[in-house]
């Protein structure tokens, strides 16, 4: 990983913060299959070896016969790795598979500190403490669902990709925002078992954050603070 930016950076989400190189792909081949041989046997056929250079069309396994001719050719440019003779088959690598993949910050705020691959970023925004919460980070718009303990009826496609801030909800009710993919959940109410992220915050945070109805919230399970991003 390559990062591309210093500490003290003022950065926003369009901020490409890293760039990362995909490693090379394999892809495994049913030789003896394709052939309809008995993998043991694939040597026979073998055009090209292991270590060998391919490059895609080219052909690497050939069996003929009088009425018929199988010819396996190369899915890829690259490299011969291994053929397995129990299995029956064989794997290349891609040597063109190599991608630079870009990373690009989900806040805005500044670059604070950089150790080797991590990069610690300080974010511009209001931050709010929780009580409890578990799951992984996720950054969303915020969606306010009024009532006191939301079911399944209460629910509808709004929540999808978000963050919903209620005050409870029944099984159902969760049950319903995981099929509908919503990314995260911020309750009054602490409940078990909830399979999307979520944070218990207290009355007068939840009261606070129903103004921000609409904005780009980040939410931190793992250290119980929930972040509006200006």
């Amino acid at each position: 990983m390559k990062i591309l930016v210093s500490e003290g950076d003022k950065i926003d989400i369009n901020t490409v913060l890293a760039e990362i190189k995909t490693s090379d792909q394999n892809k495994m081949i049913q030789l003896s299959k394709l052939l309809n041989i008995k993998a043991d046997q694939i040597p026979k056929y073998l055009v090209k070896i292991i270590g060998d250079e391919v490059n895609e069309g080219e052909i690497i396994a050939q069996k003929k016969g009088l009425f018929s001719n199988y010819i396996i050719k190369s899915p890829l440019t690259g490299k011969i790795k291994e053929i397995d003779l129990k299995a029956g088959t064989m794997t290349l690598i891609d040597r063109e598979s190599k991608e630079i993949n870009k990373l690009y910050s989900p806040v805005s705020g500044r670059v604070a500190v950089i150790e080797k691959a991590n990069l610690s970023i300080s974010i511009d925004g209001e931050v709010f403490k929780g009580k409890d919460g578990s799951g992984q980070d996720c950054l969303g718009e915020l969606v306010y669902l009024p009532g006191e303990n939301l079911s399944a009826l209460d629910i509808n496609h709004e929540v999808s990709k978000k963050i919903v801030l209620c005050q409870g909800l029944y099984e159902e009710g969760i049950v319903k925002l995981d099929v509908l993919e919503a990314k995260g959940i911020i309750l009054k109410k602490k409940l078990d078992d909830i399979p999307i992220p979520w944070i218990q915050i207290s009355e007068e945070v939840f009261s606070k954050l129903t103004e921000y109805a609409g904005k780009t919230i980040l939410l931190w399970p793992k250290i119980k603070q929930i972040v509006v991003i200006e």
